[in-house]
């Protein structure tokens, strides 16, 4: 059964490819293969906000974290107002957004007592970002009809304890992806995988660093064995550019 694993990368700017633009590009290849797996970024440079915010906080700021938690509120809640009509699905994900806010609030708030940020403390406040635009993504596509489930790459991509640039142990990855994206594929539900993180055998956020879409996608698209790794970058005002090659 043809397989594509879909990602997408941030612009050269910095800024990241429109919601609406990634949700047409994921129609669009849904259409055309039999089953179709999304890595995603997050939205609107929210990743730089909570690295810049974290480092603020073990600097001793207590205002910054709390200035961009209101910012990424907005982002994500605006983001859904305008591509989830489902009242329900709606108010499930923006509770859920919320919890990881609440989440980003606590951490920032422990590294400005411990005025320290070690490199675990900051991957796990940089994949928030990933966790709530997988969210607001699946939320999207499900309210176009088509059913779609965010995946924290944590519970699939396991790697070693390099904070900031770590890297996934094949066998162990291979093993968890298959059992929680395969049985999705089965039941045709879309998984929209959080790109750029994963977790050390112990449960410990990890990043996979600069480059991590691209290796979160590439790996992915190892362990499921996928037909096809397309890459698309400059997706803003309806200009794709993509990058495809085989698993």
């Amino acid at each position: 059964m043809a397989r594509l694993v879909l990602a997408f990368v941030n612009n050269p700017d910095g800024s990241t490819p429109s919601l609406q633009a990634q949700t047409s590009i994921i129609r669009d290849q849904k259409a055309k293969w039999a089953e179709v797996v999304v890595v995603i970024s997050s939205l609107e440079k929210v990743n730089a906000m909570l690295l810049h915010a974290a480092k603020a906080a073990a600097d001793g700021d207590d205002r910054t974290y709390r200035e961009v938690s209101k910012k990424i509120r907005d982002i994500h809640n605006s983001a859904l107002a305008v591509s989830v009509s489902n009242r329900v699905n709606f108010v499930e994900a923006r509770r859920e957004i919320e919890r990881l806010i609440s989440e980003f609030m606590r951490q920032c708030h422990f590294l400005q007592i411990l005025n320290y940020a070690s490199p675990w403390a900051l991957d796990s406040i940089v994949a928030l970002g990933e966790l709530m635009s997988a969210l607001v993504i699946a939320s999207a596509l499900c309210n176009d009809g088509i059913a779609a489930e965010a995946v924290d790459a944590r519970d699939i991509i396991i790697t070693n304890t390099d904070f900031g640039s770590a890297t996934p142990l094949i066998p162990k990855t291979r093993l968890f992806t298959r059992a929680r994206v395969g049985p999705l594929l089965q039941r045709q539900v879309l998984p929209v995988i959080t790109g750029s993180i994963g977790a050390t055998e112990t449960g410990v956020t990890t990043s996979l660093g600069s480059e991590g879409i691209y290796y979160s996608a590439t790996i992915i698209g190892a362990v499921m064995k996928a037909d096809q790794i397309a890459i698309y970058t400059d997706v803003n005002n309806n200009v794709a550019t993509r990058h495809a090659c085989c698993a």
